[in-house]
């Protein structure tokens, strides 16, 4: 019966001497898991942030490039409806447009 018992002793110290293995081999993994997790974590917050200032990057130079836009358009202004003549003054059209809009029109401001 002491035999019994010491083999029943022993098959429990070996399931003991398993589980505590399997236990801190489980709590290795969860801490090399944590580690990772915290290394993403501080990859992933640099890279929203580098994706926040390329937006912000984006928003200026599309804003820029409107600006430019308008600023080229700034001498181009195109009337239409009157018949085309010849030996026609365009300057002279553009200036009586002008004053038939209460606009003025100055020689130097037509390109």
């Amino acid at each position: 019966m002491k035999k019994q018992q010491n083999k029943k002793l022993e098959e429990i110290l070996t399931s003991i001497t398993f589980l505590s293995a399997k236990y801190d081999e489980l709590v290795k993994k969860v801490d090399t898991l944590e580690d990772k997790n915290k290394g993403l974590e501080v990859e992933n917050k640099r890279l929203n942030d580098s994706v926040r200032q390329l937006e912000l990057q984006v928003q200026q130079q599309a804003e820029s490039i409107s600006e430019i836009e308008q600023y080229s358009r700034r001498d181009c202004l195109e009337i239409r409806g009157i018949p085309m003549e010849t030996n026609e003054e365009t300057d002279k059209i553009v200036q009586a447009v002008g004053n038939l809009t209460d606009v003025v029109i100055n020689p130097q401001d037509i390109s």
